[in-house]
């Protein structure tokens, strides 16, 4: 029989198979996060288990589709707290991100990191003096995250 949280049958997958289902779970917890907001994606993960499941029992509706078109034309990278790449500091943290976008080589995530965090509608000058400093911390050898 089948284990319930499906983790065996997963391993048993060729690498090929694991990414498209890997990218298919973060795709379906990126919906129930923008749907129920973090607290309620993890109940929902808790009571059925996957965020496939999660999302076939309660559904998707228009804001999620239209997040599933973005990610499937972008090069975003999805991450989830059981990729290997997701940043191992990120798990110690109390209640960490169940999706993380990423843009770039997540692997550089095991490195030393530099956050660069601001405002969305930040000013011309703002955007400019950021770009400025993660340039120079780059330049340095850190790791550059947002």
């Amino acid at each position: 029989p089948a284990p319930s949280d499906g983790a065996e049958a997963r391993r048993s997958l060729n690498p090929i198979d694991r990414t498209i289902v890997a990218r298919a779970e973060a795709l379906a917890r990126a919906c129930l996060v923008l749907r129920h907001g973090r607290a309620g994606a993890r109940r929902l993960l808790a009571q059925f288990g996957t965020g496939e499941s999660a999302l076939a029992a309660t559904g998707l509706d228009d804001a999620q589709r239209a997040l599933r078109e973005t990610l499937e034309l972008y090069p975003y990278r999805l991450l989830i707290d059981s990729d290997p790449l997701y940043p191992a500091l990120l798990r110690e943290i109390p209640d960490p991100p169940l999706v993380l976008y990423t843009i770039g080589r997540p692997e550089l995530f095991a490195k030393p990191c530099v956050a660069v965090v601001g405002a969305r509608r930040c000013s011309r000058s703002g955007a400019s003096h950021a770009h400025r400093l993660a340039r120079e911390i780059a330049a340095l050898g850190m790791v550059v995250v947002s």
